[in-house]
């Protein structure tokens, strides 16, 4: 299988909430939440580790909430070259119902700097 570096320059952490129904106005209780390190090129990395290739990650990843990527890519043999900043990763809250998946919010990333780029 082949050797692969899938680059995320916007890695962010999705927050899915399950409701069976949405009623707006009303305070709504999720049946279940899941919090998942994603982001395009953690999702593309994820596949093609399933698919049995040697998959390493990389780009700007936000030094305050790395947690959850680091559980990721230990459980999914990911291989992990990110660069720390300062900073959060995106937060992307979803609601989810059996029949779509509705993005609400997506909130703001770690800012990239000239200087942090050269790193």
């Amino acid at each position: 299988m082949a050797r692969v570096l899938c680059i995320t320059l916007n890695p962010a952490l999705d927050l899915a909430f399950n409701l069976d129904v949405l009623v707006p106005g009303s305070v709504n209780r999720p049946t279940s939440a899941q919090l998942e390190a994603a982001g395009k090129g953690v999702n593309v990395a994820r596949v093609l580790a399933g698919l049995g290739h040697a998959v390493t990650v990389s780009g700007f990843l936000g030094a305050d909430n790395g947690a959850p990527f680091e559980l990721a890519f230990a459980k999914y043999s990911l291989t992990d070259a990110f660069v720390r900043v300062p900073g959060k990763p995106a937060l992307m809250p979803k609601l989810l119902n059996r029949a779509v998946a509705l993005p609400i919010l997506t909130a703001p990333a770690c800012p990239l700097t000239p200087r942090i780029c050269r790193r």
